[in-house]
């Protein structure tokens, strides 16, 4: 199944800040190679078991950009927080880079414990398993750390520290969310002491009701409709209670999809985030709006389908 930013490009040149005859920086590719700098250490932490961890990036660039204030994207891989690697979103770093982003693809702590569940329903509210809890802690921490770190060498990364996003799937996109709205999670939107972000894409991802926040940073969720491992319908609701604080909270609904997308779905899924990343970190652009209309299933909206 396609989780990727994978989408069909024509051939492409190396230039400099804007664009050239072959499209427009950040939604067309402009860049025919991408340089990646592997195993760039962001941050030395204590893993589960109190050994410290060295926390790595690749970083992914468009061969030749001379841009000085280049937007940037952290990705942020799935696999329910025991599992996964910065390498499952190599292909969405080299999409983006040739696009014109600093694409940084981040580790962050796992716990591998396969007897782990997810949060389930209660009468007073979810009840999740404390070692999930603290997972996801870990990894908004985790994730926080390398967009802190990007902001501090902002200067010498030729990167805008007013334009980054976080990028993630399934976990990854559970970790974006909760960093656009700066809670910790778990707790009921307990305020977490993560640094700003200015944007969210999450794909196959949802955070809790009461872990949303209000002033949270722009966040496009993509979801399968069938999605059976992060249900639709908490995306959905997630989406519901942050346009309800007046965040610009978006769904894009994708028929028949489950937790990952086809080719076809992939496509769709990578347009949508490609125009709302443009548009969110633009210069000057408004980082929280008011709720709009519901627009129908597929498309990007502030509004969700039910």
């Amino acid at each position: 199944m396609a989780v990727a930013l994978v989408v069909v490009s024509g051939p492409a040149s190396p230039v400099g800040p804007a664009a050239d005859a072959h499209g427009r920086r950040y939604l067309d590719p402009v860049f025919a190679r991408v340089d990646v700098t592997r195993d760039v250490v962001y941050a030395t932490v204590p893993g589960a078991d109190g050994v410290p961890v060295e926390l790595k990036a690749d970083v992914y660039e468009g061969r030749g950009d001379t841009d000085t204030a280049r937007r940037a994207v952290v990705l942020v891989h799935g696999g329910g927080f025991t599992k996964g690697s910065k390498a499952d979103l190599g292909q969405e770093g080299v999409e983006l880079a040739r696009r014109g982003y600093v694409a940084v693809a981040v580790d962050y702590r796992l716990r591998p414990a396969p007897t782990m569940t997810w949060c389930e329903a209660a009468p007073d509210g979810p009840q999740c398993d404390p070692r999930l809890v603290a997972a996801m802690t870990d990894a908004a921490a985790d994730v926080g750390s390398a967009v802190d770190a990007i902001r501090r060498m902002s200067a010498g990364m030729g990167v805008d520290p007013g334009a980054i996003a976080v990028y993630g799937y399934s976990a990854g996109a559970i970790t974006a969310l909760h960093l656009a709205h700066r809670t910790l999670p778990g707790t009921g939107g307990a305020p977490a002491q993560t640094p700003p972000i200015q944007a969210a894409v999450s794909l196959a991802g949802a955070i809790a009701p009461a872990d949303v926040s209000a002033g949270a940073a722009p966040a496009l969720m993509v979801h399968g409709t069938e999605d059976t491992v992060v249900a639709y319908s908490a995306a959905v609701a997630a989406q519901a209670a942050a346009s309800a604080h007046g965040d610009d909270a978006r769904l894009v609904s994708i028929p028949g999809a489950g937790h990952g997308f086809d080719a076809a779905q992939a496509a769709a899924a990578a347009k949508a985030a490609l125009a709302f990343l443009d548009e969110v970190l633009q210069p000057g652009a408004a980082h929280a709006s008011t709720p709009a209309p519901a627009a129908p299933a597929g498309a990007v909206s502030p509004g969700a389908r039910g």
